[in-house]
Order: structure tokens, then sequence, then C-alpha cells
């Protein structure tokens, strides 16, 4: 008669020779557990989006917070689809560094900011290569404006990095994408970022 009852030399026998079933379950369930809960994630549609991104700017994360709430009220009233802010920053290491040159020109190809708040010099760089949209003067009266080499048209706002992050120093730039995917959102968020300054 066969042995039927259950015993822990039975079970220790049964693993020694199926382990790779078991293996090969685990593996499955950790796929199709991971699969689940990436494709059914919530995400924010583009055009329900502002994206932001820092070139060369350093804040803490307290600041960023606080710029994201502001940008978004800003953005809101512009366009009231907005529903969230996306900040990401951006080291570049200037003009001789293929590799950031490589980076910067694929964020900006594949629509990786509506607005951009870069150092002096990273803006200068993005401006030559009409990276910025022009602006509408009327809503930027006292700002310092920074013209398009090319076109002569005002395409970038320079203003006092305190403006921006309470503790910071220095200069930034701030612009609107020219591949912008929420042109208004961000032309309102410029506006917001620079009321400070305005006369």
């Amino acid at each position: 008669m066969p042995e039927v009852q259950l015993s822990p030399r039975r079970i220790r026998e049964h693993l020694r020779r199926r382990w790779y079933f078991y293996l090969a379950g685990i593996v499955l369930l950790c796929f199709l557990n991971n699969l689940i809960f990436t494709v059914t994630r919530p995400r924010t549609p583009e055009r329900a989006l502002l994206r932001v991104m820092l070139v060369n700017v350093d804040a803490p994360e307290a600041e960023l917070e606080r710029l994201e709430a502001r940008l978004l009220t800003a953005a809101q009233a512009a366009e009231p689809e907005v529903r969230a802010v996306e900040i990401e920053p951006l080291q570049y290491l200037g003009e001789q560094d293929a590799g950031s040159n490589i980076l910067l020109t694929t964020r900006f190809v594949s629509g990786g900011a509506d607005l951009y708040i870069a150092d002096a010099a990273s803006c200068e760089v993005m401006a030559a290569r009409g990276y910025c949209a022009a602006l509408d003067e009327s809503g930027l009266s006292g700002a310092e404006l920074l013209t398009d080499p090319e076109t002569g048209e005002a395409c970038a706002v320079r203003l006092d990095a305190g403006a921006v992050f309470s503790d910071a120093e220095g200069e930034v730039c701030l612009f609107v994408s020219a591949g912008a995917d929420n042109p208004a959102a961000a032309k309102a968020a410029l506006q917001n970022l620079t009321s400070g300054v305005n006369g």
C-alpha cells in the first residue's frame, strides 16, 4: 500500500525534487505584481501637468515644495485643468561637455519641460539654440528681459534668485520652452514668478 500520510521527510523530499516549480512560481508572481501595479498606477495626463526644469539651480526640498505650490496656483489660474507641477533638476556642465549637451538637447526635443529656470550661462546657450519661446512683454513690465540673438524678440526674464528661492543668491533666468505642452500655464507661472519685480 502506498504511503499517503504527510510527514516532514516526505515534504523535504518533495521540495528537493520540485524546488524549481516553486522558484518559477515566485518569479512569475513577482513579475505579475510589478506589471499590474505599474500599468494601473495613476498618471497625470500631459495637458494637466506643468513640468519645470531647474538647470544648474540648486534649492532645498522645502523651497522646491513652496515653488511647486506657487506655480500650481498660477498655472491653474490660466489653465484650470492643470493638476500637478513636476520639478526636475538638470546639471549642465557647459558647451565643452558633450554629455551635458546631449542630455540638454534630448530633454528639450523630447518635451522635457514647459518652463525652465536656469543660471545665466545656461540660459544664454539655450536661447542661442532656439529653446525659448517668444514672450509677451505686456505682463512683464519692470522685469529685465533677454532677447533671442537671431530674432531680437524677448525670450527670457532675468531676475534675482531670491525672487524664486528665498535664501538663494545670484541671478536666474526663466523662459517658456518653445516645445511646451502647456504654454499658457507656463507663461502664467513665469509671470507669477516675476510679479515681485514688476514695477
